[in-house]
């Protein structure tokens, strides 16, 4: 008995270790723990998955590699298509004629797979199982999608079109011809699509839908995964595959319902968001290294969703959790956090993105994205496919529509690209323009190189008009004849139209005035020589007129002079005559004769007075009309001034800075008949003409005045300007001096003179009787002396000095005043 219980305890340990050496080795060879499960059928279950998938597993393996064998055979062959739909079926023959191979090769492999994992497991309901998706799985065979494959192959060569254009401009023929070729594709791509919507309809009507890709016909297990022909059940099959309940899936599909319309190739053109989740920025950029990493394209609907899944595995982590986390919750409750966490939009259409989820849910529920058992089918299966056939066929329809808009929009694109290279030539006359400009500015107006200048400026402008012109008939041509354009299309390029003849308009109203100026520039010289010389003219005829005016003045004078002279002669020679009579008639007449020829004689010198005064007043009016010609001539010339213009331009001051000293010494000699205001006002002109040729800055003249009377301060040797008045009296610093000196001596000055009388230096003097007229000649007459003699002037030295100065004064009169008569009555002195 003992012994049968050692037994029996050796027996139970070694079960027990078994039993845990099973545990473990099903945990690490499918994940499974087995102690986590209550009953023998979940656990049972739980290994029959694992197995599955690692079945499903190594089909995929498989498949991808018999694929890439396919594509290096289409390859060697050159069987390279340039995305035409009979290309595409071509292709599609040729994937068929491989699958002979495949199911061969299918046999071999399915041979080498280790359904177990583990040969060592003994157990029965294991290999039940095993042997249970063994059979389902020798029943496949793959049908290939050939419109999925040929718009694969369309949207990598709408790419590569997408790429030539980003790198070249808009106006660039690169550009065009790469608008062009993008068009090509795209209408390629519609083809494709309304092909396949036409094939696709077909089928609903006869109500037998051909399955493409992996296709599973078994009598213990039938296919329950959703057809992958559309895009909506490509992304259900793909979200159910990863473990996600319905409402999960249907809440993330009606987020991307609602961004892009589920269209891979959908593009935002305001933001450049990309694909059916509408990728920006960062992430866009992410999407693209992504693709060109499994070297596929970023418009492949396989890639973007692979993508997505990558993101929820490690940028977006946190929206992966919540779905994982939230399994049974509703699909609205799904979509709205689905907005939040990985769309982050501004949540303003959370209710389409619930109605979205809502729809597929409907549509789809019960479906999932690999193979389900027999007690999970709920719906027929041809209902099933039937009815996800139709939910294509509407994307088909979508995804048709929305080619169509984008071929449209790309035809506008191509006339602005079109208008664009006109524009580019136009505006690259613009730099040409503002350097003509700068060079005028330096140029005097009319000169030489201004004209050369202002002929470029007139030839580049009609260019110009020219660039316009084209743009306006390419426009007009649009309208009328480019069947592309819808009607929208044409309204705005109408509206362009009339934008582009305004342009036009104001273009020719430029070379217009452009040529009106020259005109009245031509047109302004041509008066301006006539004016010239009608005063050459004039000024010539006028010359003559003074020049006779000037004779006949002459003339006259000399005619008025010599009959006062020879009036003067005859009185003189009746004077002569009457002296050798002594009765007192004749001393009456000499008397009266005498009083004549004094007249006569301030007539004649009042006469060459005047003719002196005015031959004066004509030379200064001369020299007045001289200098009114030379500064007329130095403010009108136009070739100096220009000149000095292009010396400041180029810092050459040298010379003009030494004319403004001048003018600066000039104004300030000339205040007094300037005025103060006026003088200052000059300074600070020319203060600021100094200060931007950096020379020296000259001070205001402050203008004193004698008005007041009084002394002047002293502030050295430098003179200073003063404005004078009427009857002023001026005296230099010494005559101030001597001036002071003798106002004190005034007092004693008035009483000598009170008292002092001057005799009469001629009393009594009796005219001379002269024997022969005076006008005779070679007759000597006899001569008088007069002597006159101060004996003193009483005084001190000052008062005798200025006594002496008086009496010297009145001899000289005196004296004068003897030439005079001695003059009158014909003598000598």
């Amino acid at each position: 008995m003992l012994a049968k219980l050692q037994y029996n305890e050796h027996f139970y340990k070694q079960a027990l270790k078994g039993n845990t050496e099973l545990v473990k080795q099903f945990h690490k060879l499918y994940g499974v723990d087995l102690n986590s499960f209550k009953n023998l059928a979940a656990a049972k279950w739980k290994i029959e998955e694992r197995v599955l998938e690692k079945i499903s597993k190594a089909w995929s393996n498989h498949y991808t590699q018999a694929m890439h064998a396919a594509s290096a055979i289409q390859m060697a062959t050159g069987n390279h298509f340039s995305g035409s739909l009979l290309a595409m079926l071509n292709q599609s023959k040729i994937a068929s004629s491989f699958a002979g191979m495949q199911m061969s090769f299918n046999d071999i492999f399915m041979d080498q797979i280790d359904l177990a994992t583990g040969a060592s497991i003994a157990n029965n309901g294991l290999a039940d199982s095993t042997e249970k998706a063994g059979k389902a799985l020798e029943s496949s065979t793959y049908i290939s999608d050939k419109y999925k494959q040929a718009l694969e192959s369309v949207n990598l060569q709408l790419e590569k079109q997408r790429a030539i254009k980003a790198k070249f401009p808009q106006h660039s023929k690169e550009y065009q011809n790469a608008l062009k070729n993008e068009i090509k594709l795209l209408d390629q791509q519609k083809k494709l699509i309304q092909e396949q919507a036409k094939s696709l309809d077909s089928q609903i009507k006869s109500g037998k839908i051909m399955e493409v890709g992996r296709v599973v016909t078994s009598k213990s297990s039938s296919s329950t995964s959703v057809s992958s022909g559309g895009t909506s059940s490509q992304i259900w099959n793909f979200f159910k595959s990863k473990g996600f309940t319905d409402s999960v899936v249907a809440g993330i599909m009606g987020n991307l319902q609602l961004e892009s319309g589920l269209n891979p190739n959908a593009l935002n053109k305001s933001s450049g968001a990309f694909g059916i989740a509408q990728w920006l920025g960062g992430r866009k950029t992410g999407l693209s290294n992504y693709a060109a990493s499994m070297g596929t394209s970023i418009s492949d609907l396989n890639t973007q969703l692979n993508f997505l899944w990558k993101e929820l595995k490690s940028t977006e982590k946190r929206t992966l959790n919540y779905l994982n986390s939230n399994q049974g919750a509703s699909e609205a409750s799904i979509a709205a956090a689905f907005d939040r966490l990985f769309e982050r939009s501004e949540g303003t259409h959370i209710p389409q993105r619930q109605q979205f989820a809502n729809q597929f849910l409907s549509q789809f529920r019960g479906t999932s994205g690999g193979t389900y058992s027999e007690a999970s089918k709920e719906v027929p299966e041809n209902m099933a496919s039937v009815d996800s056939a139709k939910s294509q066929l509407l994307q088909l329809q979508q995804d048709a529509i929305a080619v169509e808009q984008q071929m449209q929009e790309l035809f506008m694109d191509l006339v602005d690209a079109q208008l664009s290279s006109f524009d580019r030539i136009k505006n690259s006359y613009s730099d040409d323009l503002a350097k003509i400009d700068l060079i005028q500015r330096r140029e005097t107006q009319g000169s030489k190189e201004w004209l050369i200048q202002q002929a470029e400026k007139e030839d580049i402008i009609d260019k110009q008009i020219e660039q316009e012109k084209k743009a306006v008939k390419f426009l007009k041509e649009q309208i009328k004849a480019n069947k592309d354009l819808n009607a929208a299309q044409r309204s705005l390029l109408e509206d362009q139209l009339v934008d582009r003849y305004q342009e036009l308009y104001s273009l020719e109203q430029n070379l217009l005035d452009e040529g009106i100026s020259m005109a009245e520039q031509t047109i302004d010289t041509y008066k301006k020589a006539a004016e010239a010389q009608k005063n050459a003219a004039i000024k010539a005829i006028d010359e003559i007129i003074n020049g006779i005016n000037k004779e006949a003045e002459e003339a006259d004078y000399k005619k008025k002079l010599e009959n006062a002279q020879k009036s003067r002669q005859e009185i003189l020679d009746e004077i002569a005559k009457l002296s050798i009579d002594d009765s007192f008639a004749a001393k009456k007449r000499i008397e009266e004769l005498r009083k004549q020829f004094q007249e006569q004689e301030e007539s004649i010198e009042n006469m060459q007075d005047e003719k002196s005064r005015q031959d004066r007043i004509d030379s200064l009016n001369e020299q007045k009309e001289n200098i009114e010609s030379d500064y007329d001539n130095l403010i009108n010339d136009e070739r100096k001034f220009a000149q000095m213009r292009s010396d400041i331009i180029n810092g050459n001051t040298k010379q003009i800075q030494k004319d403004l000293v001048k003018y600066y010494a000039n104004i300030k000699a000339n205040a007094n008949v300037l005025g103060k205001a006026l003088s200052n006002n000059l300074i600070d002109l020319i203060n600021q003409a100094n200060k931007y040729l950096n020379g020296k800055d000259y001070k205001p003249i402050k203008v004193a005045q004698a008005k007041n009377g009084g002394i002047l301060p002293s502030w050295g040797s430098q003179g200073k300007a003063m404005i004078v008045h009427e009857e002023e009296m001026i005296s230099n610093k010494h005559d101030t001096k001597n001036l002071l000196a003798a106002m004190g001596m005034s007092e004693k000055l008035v009483n000598a003179l009170s008292n002092f009388k001057v005799p009469s230096i001629l009393p009594n003097v009796a005219m001379p009787k002269l024997q022969s007229p005076p006008n005779v000649s070679n007759k000597t007459v006899g001569d008088t002396y007069f002597n006159v003699h101060i004996d003193n002037i009483n005084g001190d030295s000052s008062l005798k000095y200025t006594m002496e100065k008086v009496a010297e004064a009145a001899l000289k009169k005196s004296y004068e005043n003897m030439v005079s008569g001695v003059k009158i009555i014909g003598g000598k002195m």
